[in-house]
């Protein structure tokens, strides 16, 4: 007599789809988008490059302290990486397709009133206070002259 006989019990298997890590799913993108525009970006605008420099920095906390340090003090633009990811561009499209983002001309976003709203609503809930404690630590300070630098430093190097 083997195992199964002993159970008695018909088994079946169903193929279910591999788990996606929390970081790629939208549900945890959208309200991260949300918040860099809110907390990070001028009137809520923002260039999709510096959205993607700081979804890549926040994924990783030595990534994190390098934007810090080198917004604290002198650049350290050597320090620095980004990366564009193709999860962050649709959660962009999702966002927008949502209303909580509209484009704008040469490849920027601004957040809506319904974006704000759900910022908002993410405060209350007190939910993701590790990226939110991160991303009103860069604030403003994170500014076009300071990527326009990164951006020749990374051209050059």
């Amino acid at each position: 007599m083997n195992d199964f006989e002993i159970l008695d019990v018909k088994f079946t298997f169903k193929k279910r789809p591999l788990d996606l890590p929390g970081d790629l799913r939208p549900n945890w993108r959208v309200p991260v988008l949300l918040m860099m525009l809110q907390y990070c970006c001028r009137g809520g605008k923002s260039h999709l490059y510096k959205l993607h420099l700081l979804n890549w920095t926040m994924r990783d906390q030595r990534r994190q302290e390098a934007l810090i340090t080198s917004l604290s003090g002198v650049p350290q633009y050597d320090k620095i990486q980004v990366q564009v990811e193709p999860s962050f561009v649709q959660a962009v499209q999702f966002a927008v397709g949502e209303g909580l983002v509209e484009r704008l001309e040469n490849s920027r976003v601004k957040i809506t009133d319904s974006g704000k709203q759900l910022v908002k609503e993410i405060e209350k809930a007190a939910c993701l206070s590790v990226e939110r404690a991160f991303l009103k630590n860069i604030g403003l300070r994170l500014t076009e002259e300071w990527l326009a630098g990164f951006a020749a430093w990374s051209r050059a190097a």
